[in-house]
């Protein structure tokens, strides 16, 4: 996944996931420059995959304009308000390759499957409310 921070602002970000154990996402958080990008690795970890959850994964991508003179980035994570945040959700989903090894119920280990993201577009952007309107 690539981030671009399109503005003319320093944007902090941040990704979280609703299955941290699941996967490693490097960076899972930094400090994007004015119009630069950076690319993210998601990576899923050998796992048991339960059916009933494979599908029920996501991703957040939180984005903010970083604070004029502050150099603190956790502190200016703890202090921020709700609604200077900028969300951008994903849902992924666990296919099996074909002709992979499937164990006794089905299911193939977390080794041999792809994430795919289901989004309308391929790559987030951190839009900034200066750039949305």
């Amino acid at each position: 996944m690539q981030l671009t921070n399109p503005s003319e602002h320093t944007v902090l970000f941040k990704i979280k996931t609703t299955a941290p154990k699941k996967y490693c996402v490097r960076p899972n958080s930094g400090v994007l420059s004015p119009n630069s990008k950076v690319d993210i690795a998601i990576t899923p970890q050998p796992v048991h995959v339960d059916n009933t959850e494979k599908h029920k994964h996501k991703f957040m991508v939180q984005s903010v304009i970083a604070p004029e003179g502050k150099t603190n980035i956790d502190q200016v994570w703890k202090e921020i308000s709700p609604d200077q945040l900028m969300d951008y959700k994903l849902k992924c989903v666990f296919e099996s390759p074909r002709g992979a090894n499937q164990n006794d119920s089905g299911d193939t280990a977390a080794p041999t499957e792809i994430i795919k993201k289901r989004a309308p577009a391929e790559d987030a952007k951190l839009l900034t409310k200066d750039a949305e309107g």
